[in-house]
């Protein structure tokens, strides 16, 4: 039962935030939502202070919509503290 629901054509812009994008159960939910995302139309960032070639998801690897944050990590632990 769908209440209230819009359709839309808009594309969105989308930045999805993840300290470490390696190989796990998080990340895997991470990549799964922004190719979906992305499969439909809209303009999908990853954001992320690691991303490491050789242990990663193969949707990742070419890296086009992947941002390397290497401070963000750190700013993370500082709010965290």
């Amino acid at each position: 039962m769908e209440k209230n629901v819009q359709r839309t054509d808009k594309k969105l812009k989308i930045a999805i935030i993840h300290p470490d994008l390696g190989i796990g159960g998080a990340e895997r939910l991470i990549v799964d939502a922004a190719v979906q995302l992305a499969s439909h139309g809209h303009n999908v960032h990853l954001f992320t202070s690691h991303h490491d070639k050789n242990r990663c998801f193969e949707e990742t690897l070419a890296g086009e919509s992947i941002v390397g944050l290497p401070i963000m990590l750190q700013y993370l632990e500082t709010i965290n503290n």
